[in-house]
């Protein structure tokens, strides 16, 4: 009798469940995934480097030696293989920092990095910034201000009314809903003026923007009071994350980060991936300027589209409003061949639900010349 009660009382969990689901699916917010298809303008493959047969190739080759599929234990156990130490000296030069230290996800650095640096300091973050550094700052307890996208002014005010000595900010470089900068060179100015760190995530930056694709933080002069995240998921087409600083900061982290220390290391065939990604970037780094070029021909083409949000990069938003409108894009687009994404509540504020279109280096200018056709059609 009680083994039959018992299960009747975890069986109102599922019924719970259930209902949530139900009332996601009435709103229009019931998320399902798909297996891609129609040309690909989705994606954050900015540099279509997801297909490069020369990366194909040196994997292959890898692959048949004595390349290790896993490195079986976390870093600190035995998980530490010459392909970490090699693959994080390489990164540390591309991006001119003095150390750079390898996790399994940019969500995962930024779980781990944020409670670990801020633990006794005040947070100021930016208003449009990232689900994952949003709960780094949830994850370290500690007191936060959110302040108004980009808004100097404000931060300022805030920083100066904030009585307590340690503070950070926190901002991505390139903000990957809006496809809009951050204003790096006041946010530093600001930081050295009020002696505050500034954590820069650089994860849709990196490998496009800044000096040879090292992200946006490396147009900076100074650089000993900032620490950047960067996703090697996006235009480096791979995964995982580094976090770039000081030397001591990659000690500091090994001994206190808790997401790195209890997490298994990855794959060695991941880490000699990137390898080869950072190789190609340095023979083809034509590819950012093909890559601008094709962005700012497709923006000339839908510039007077009323629709289009406030993007400066290859991450064009199509603000529709609300999550019907999103939807019915999405299935129109789709119908005609192409793949671009609705964008809907949490994600996006309630009012901002939209399409997110993602420029690549292999669209060509005729399917960008399409695709603009296409959607003047769908907005008029």
């Amino acid at each position: 009798m009680r083994k039959k009660e018992n299960t009747k009382n975890i069986n109102r969990y599922l019924i719970e469940w259930e209902k949530e689901l139900q009332q996601l699916t009435h709103q229009n917010l019931n998320r399902k995934w798909k297996i891609p298809k129609g040309l690909d303008f989705s994606s954050n493959d900015y540099l279509s480097l997801a297909h490069h047969a020369g990366i194909r190739k040196s994997l292959i080759q890898v692959l048949k030696k004595n390349l290790p599929l896993s490195a079986g234990a976390s870093r600190l156990i035995r998980g530490h293989t010459p392909w970490h130490e090699e693959t994080e000296y390489l990164f540390k030069k591309y991006v001119r920092r003095e150390s750079a230290l390898f996790f399994s996800s940019g969500y995962m650095a930024n779980l781990g990095l944020i409670p670990t640096l801020c633990k006794n300091s005040v947070i100021f973050s930016d208003q449009m910034n990232h689900a994952s550094l949003i709960d780094g700052c949830r994850l370290s307890r500690r007191p936060c201000h959110i302040y108004p996208h980009k808004d100097i002014n404000k931060l300022e005010h805030l920083l100066k009314k904030e009585k307590h000595k340690n503070k950070v900010i926190i901002t991505e470089s390139l903000f990957s809903m809006d496809g809009d900068f951050a204003p790096l060179e006041e946010l530093s100015e600001l930081a050295l003026k009020y002696q505050t760190l500034l954590i820069v995530d650089e994860a849709h930056a990196t490998g496009v923007y800044g000096p040879k694709g090292m992200g946006l933080c490396g147009l900076l002069k100074e650089k000993e009071h900032i620490i950047s995240i960067h996703p090697c998921g996006k235009a480096i087409s791979a995964s995982g994350a580094f976090i770039a600083g000081p030397a001591i900061l990659k000690k500091y982290l090994i001994n206190k980060c808790r997401s790195f220390i209890y997490t298994t290391a990855p794959s060695p065939v991941l880490l000699f991936h990137i390898q080869c990604v950072l190789n190609t970037l340095k023979k083809e780094y034509k590819r950012r300027e093909l890559l601008k070029k094709k962005v700012f021909f497709f923006r000339n083409k839908i510039k007077n589209l009323a629709h289009i949000g406030d993007s400066e990069s290859m991450i064009i938003p199509i603000i529709t409003g609300s999550a019907n409108s999103a939807l019915t894009m999405e299935k129109a687009l789709q119908k005609k061949g192409y793949d671009i994404r609705a964008i809907r509540y949490p994600t996006v504020a309630k009012g901002k639900e939209r399409l997110r279109i993602c420029i690549h280096y292999d669209h060509t200018y005729k399917q960008l010349k399409e695709l603009s056709h296409v959607l003047k059609l769908l907005l008029s």
